[in-house]
């Protein structure tokens, strides 16, 4: 299909597995350099600042008064955010994330409903103890077949090497 032959492919193929594993390597490691350049410069808590103000594990920035009055921006601001400014903040910053709610609502209809025993066991109280351990058990089965498929590649590779070269 792409005019190019087949036993050319083959041929192509480490060679440009290589040359992508050491361009992903590359960038991974200038991006781990960059972190760590800014984390030994003092500034790894600007890294982590957005995070935390999005987890609500950090407190906003203050946004800077104007000396002079502007009714259009107060009303702008009144229209926009009428609902935050009447509610308290939780004392957990975890239960106002929409997010955590969603997912929490998930596991609560995905796990089958059962009586609890008198002695709750740690493991079973967590309600997303089960979506972890099948997501792990499917990526172990995901990686086994990756691992034999690859195996089979590099077994079919190296013993056409050894057959040409005997």
């Amino acid at each position: 299909m792409s005019g190019i032959g087949q036993e050319v492919l083959k041929q192509m193929l480490p060679v440009m597995a290589n040359a992508m594993v050491g361009g992903f390597l590359r960038q991974v490691a200038d991006q781990f350099r960059a972190a760590g350049d800014a984390i030994t410069a003092g500034d790894g808590a600007k890294l982590m600042e957005p995070w935390l103000r999005a987890s609500g594990m950090a407190q906003q920035p203050e946004t800077p008064t104007s000396s002079f009055p502007n009714p259009f921006l107060d009303a702008m601001q009144a229209m926009m955010a009428p609902a935050a400014a009447k509610q308290e903040k939780p004392a957990d910053p975890f239960a106002a994330n929409p997010f955590l709610q969603m997912l929490g609502a998930m596991n609560a209809a995905m796990s089958p409903q059962q009586t609890k025993p008198a002695t709750p066991d740690p493991v079973e109280t967590a309600p997303s103890s089960n979506i972890f351990s099948q997501m792990f058990e499917s990526g172990i089965e995901v990686q086994k077949a990756y691992q034999s498929n690859l195996d089979s590649i590099l077994n079919s590779y190296f013993s056409g090497a050894k057959s040409r070269a005997e």
